[in-house]
């Protein structure tokens, strides 16, 4: 039982040290994929809940608060699905399913459109 536990919190610290930067990564791959709409402004924000599969396959997105902009809510969604896939995400879950399980598996990202134009 020892050895087993040691070798979880071992494959538990390897999953960290890879996934330090993965909300960046996500972030990244996300906007690159954010088509803004024209009517959405500076000061408003939605958060949507990402749901992944272990081979960081987006298989859920929904919208947990809306910015009041149902344009710029869809938006959101979109760039997420228009994402499909995070594949650093695959690399973490291989090293420490219950890591990936715990952290990655389902997490929230808060869209603002200050933050997605380049």
């Amino acid at each position: 039982q020892q050895i087993a536990d040691e070798e979880r919190f071992a494959a538990d610290q390897v999953a960290k040290e890879m996934a330090s930067g993965i909300s960046v990564y996500i972030q990244r791959m996300i906007k690159g994929n954010f088509r803004i709409p024209s009517t959405a402004r500076n000061g408003i924000n939605a958060m949507v809940r990402i749901k992944l599969l272990a081979s960081g396959r987006v298989v859920g997105v929904e919208l947990i608060n809306s910015s009041g902009n149902s344009a710029f809510d869809k938006a959101a969604e979109q760039a997420v699905w228009r994402t499909e896939s995070f594949p650093r995400v695959s690399e973490i879950s291989k090293a420490s399913p219950a890591y990936f399980n715990r952290e990655l598996r389902t997490f929230m990202i808060n869209f603002k459109p200050e933050d997605l134009r380049w």
